[in-house]
């Protein structure tokens, strides 16, 4: 037999091998058995295949949930993402009247006239054209031409990424639809879509007021920041951008008018002048009479005594840098014709001044002019003896009585009103 340990040969009836003194397996198989039996002692001898311990096996059902966890995620925030989930929400809070949560998907700019509150305020006191009332079958599809063409007529010149035509039936069962656009920008692996706020916003709206006195927006002080430096009007033309549209205010205040506040409904760019919505305070207005009726007198009497306008000149109160304008139309006065007889043969013996009183109920104006701040239209009798030769020599006497009515600007200047002119082109007109 040979040696299991060695593979020496021994005799079949040795205990213990020759070569290595191991105890011989009498059952031991022959030579050609030996590389069989090694392999069963080698596969015999090698360690059991280790178990995984418990936390390896919890680390691995983590991971696979948080693969699956972390796919259900993406998937749920790619919904809500999405522009058709933008304009999903943006429709139903239109629907609800729901105003805070409508501003927050606005891609509102952000301004002194554009805040949340005054939104939510704006639309919540109006009967808004937004609040549809419940409505159903919502069906959202990218817009086509056709669709934002309509919606363009309303609100031009708007920035947007994407349109999405919103198909629904309204509360009273009858099928609408709408145009909503969108803005979009990166954010992460994703797109953050907001709505165009074109409904809801002007980009530019115009305030006029004038030169002497001051506004406030709905209490924002409309200071030199506003003023629209190429525009035309001499007066404050404040240009404001990014406009809630809606109801505001303005109030305006000054030396030579009473505080108003004027409401102003804003439906798109647009502008408004203030001066027809203002009043004179009494206390300037019997300053603009007195002033024009002193004036008128100081001139007619000047006229009478054919004096140059030099000589009447510190008895008007003019403004600075006005006096060429008033000696004007002082020169183009003393060649009326206050006869009604127009002759080189007549010749007046004395014209006087009688029943000044205003032009009409509307005489005191806030001027319309780009320059003068205050008018007011005064009428008055010139009462006129004169002679004239008719027929040859003979001499006759005669008098003549004429209403005059004239228009006197004026504009404020320190602390008072003063004469910026003095014309006949007078208009009998409300504010």
């Amino acid at each position: 037999m040979y040696c299991t340990a060695c593979g020496a040969k021994n005799d079949d009836d040795m205990k213990f091998c020759v070569n290595c003194g191991k105890e011989l397996n009498a059952d031991s198989t022959d030579l050609f058995d030996a590389p069989t039996s090694t392999k069963a002692q080698s596969e015999a001898a090698a360690p059991p295949p280790k178990k995984l311990s418990k936390k390896a096996k919890v680390a691995m059902i983590v991971i696979a949930a948080v693969l699956v966890l972390g796919f259900s995620a993406y998937k749920t925030v790619s919904w809500f993402m999405s522009p058709e989930y933008a304009v999903s929400q943006y429709v139903k809070a239109q629907s609800e009247g729901n105003y805070s949560a409508l501003y927050d998907m606005l891609d509102m700019p952000d301004g002194e006239f554009t805040k949340k509150e005054q939104f939510v305020e704006i639309h919540e006191k109006s009967s808004s054209k937004d609040k549809k009332g419940t409505i159903s079958n919502i069906t959202i599809t990218e817009a086509d031409s056709e669709d934002y063409s309509v919606f363009a007529r309303c609100y031009s010149d708007v920035d947007f990424n994407i349109a999405y035509r919103v198909d629904y039936i309204a509360q009273k069962g009858e099928k609408e639809h709408t145009t909503v656009l969108l803005t979009s920008e990166d954010w992460l692996f994703f797109k953050n879509y907001k709505v165009a706020p074109a409904e809801y916003v002007t980009r530019k709206y115009e305030v006029c007021v004038p030169s002497y006195a001051k506004a406030t927006f709905d209490g924002v002080e409309l200071g030199d920041k506003y003023i629209d430096a190429e525009a035309s009007n001499n007066g404050n033309q404040y240009s404001l951008e990014n406009v809630l549209l809606g109801e505001h205010t303005v109030t305006v205040t000054g030396p030579l008018i009473d505080t108003a506040e004027i409401k102003l409904n804003i439906t798109g760019s647009d502008s408004f002048d203030c001066s027809g919505k203002l009043k004179i305070k009494q206390s300037i207005k019997d300053e603009m009479q007195k002033t024009a009726e002193d004036s008128v007198k100081v001139i007619i009497e000047g006229i009478d005594k054919k004096k140059e306008f030099s000589e009447i000149e510190s008895q008007l109160k003019i403004a600075s840098g006005q006096s060429n304008q008033v000696k004007k139309w002082y020169d183009d006065f003393s060649e009326t014709d206050w006869s009604n007889y127009w002759s080189q043969n007549v010749k007046y013996d004395k014209i006087e001044l009688s029943n000044t009183e205003p032009a009409s109920e509307n005489a005191f104006k806030i001027s319309e002019s780009s320059k003068s701040q205050l008018t007011y239209g005064i009428t008055f009798d010139v009462a006129c003896d004169y002679t004239y030769v008719f027929f040859g020599d003979l001499e006759n006497k005669s008098h003549n009585d004429s209403t005059y009515t004239v228009g006197v600007e004026y504009v404020y200047e320190n602390d008072e009103i003063k004469i910026y002119n003095i014309n006949n082109n007078y208009y009998d007109s409300d504010y």
